[in-house]
């Protein structure tokens, strides 16, 4: 009974330890997923403000092409 108990508290150690590093793992993988969502919403802000800026200098375009026209 006893060499079973202390197998099987070897056995809760090891998994313990992986468990710790699984926890770990799953941390650092969150902080990478923020990180990489902050920047993708910043690259998205930046579309936008350079999409309505290129609709902009059309406009603009197209009507000194009317006035010209």
């Amino acid at each position: 009974m006893a060499s079973l108990r202390e197998s099987v508290n070897e056995d809760k150690s090891g998994l313990e330890a992986e468990l710790q590093i699984h926890q770990n793992q799953i941390r650092d993988l969150k902080e990478k997923t923020k990180m990489q969502l902050e920047q993708i919403n910043s690259l998205l802000m930046e579309k936008v403000t350079l999409q309505g800026e290129s609709i902009g200098q059309r406009e603009k375009l197209l009507a000194r092409e009317r006035d010209m026209g």
